[in-house]
């Protein structure tokens, strides 16, 4: 029986144990299990070792899911300095003005400002608007964001908070649709993250650090201008747009 035994383990060890069981290990493939009955006559089974389980992988990190960068940021230098110095002291960061004024592209050259990649070693998330309604969702985005798996796979929100808790991340929040009360429980849940906002209407009162998004100074304004038509303005062109910029008080 011993070499029918063989042929059947192949390069396995064959280990007896009691005379009720037979185990075979294999140091590169885990355990294998024999069941024997009776001695005489018996018929001997090899079962290979189960599977591991798919268990989710995490990304190399940093993970880098920024915006697109904005070189041609004109003005805002007082604002961009305010932020940075907030989101050092892990304050919570908003961006609030009307539509158009501003706020993404702000949002966009911060994300590639080089005092970030070294504040947040971990990396930067910018979850497009449509990705999420609710923190459950936003949690969703993030984890997925961090991991993977290679199988259907939705962890439950005690599971992605687990996963998350050690991450140092920035997570940018453009056209922001949560509420106040939601956002101080994602900040809760997350105390490693820090999250730079943009909304139309001022969200944060009290805690964090509240940036009104006003018009450009006149120069920022005109240099705007002469951007877009890709020239220097003639001095008849100077006049009048100094005339119009002021009219529309500096709003892109």
């Amino acid at each position: 029986m011993s070499n029918q035994i063989s042929n059947l383990a192949g390069n396995h060890v064959i280990q007896f144990g009691s005379i009720e069981q037979v185990s075979s290990q294999s140091p590169s493939s885990g355990i294998l299990q024999v069941q024997i009955g009776s001695l005489a006559g018996s018929l001997i089974n090899i079962s290979a070792p189960q599977k591991k389980p798919n268990l989710p992988q995490p990304h190399s990190l940093p993970i880098l899911l920024a915006p697109p960068s904005f070189p041609l940021l004109l003005g805002r230098r007082e604002e961009i300095q305010v932020a940075l110095e907030a989101l050092a002291h892990h304050q919570l960061v908003e961006f609030y003005g009307a539509v158009g004024i501003g706020k993404t592209v702000l949002m966009q050259q911060l994300a590639h400002h080089p005092s970030i990649a070294s504040a947040f070693p971990d990396g930067i998330v910018y979850p497009p608007s449509r990705s999420y309604q609710c923190v459950s969702d936003l949690l969703q985005f993030l984890w997925g964001a961090f991991y993977s798996c290679s199988v259907a796979f939705k962890p439950t929100e005690t599971y992605i908070l687990q996963a998350l808790k050690d991450k140092k991340a920035l997570v940018l929040l453009d056209s922001v649709q949560l509420k106040l009360e939601e956002l101080e429980t994602l900040r809760q849940q997350l105390p490693s993250f820090s999250f730079l906002l943009a909304s139309v209407e001022r969200q944060l009162w009290g805690e964090g650090r509240s940036i009104e998004l006003g018009g450009l100074p006149l120069d920022d304004a005109l240099s705007l201008v002469e951007q877009e038509l890709e020239r220097p303005l003639s001095s008849q062109e100077y006049s009048e747009g100094s005339q119009l910029c002021t009219a529309l008080e500096g709003k892109p």
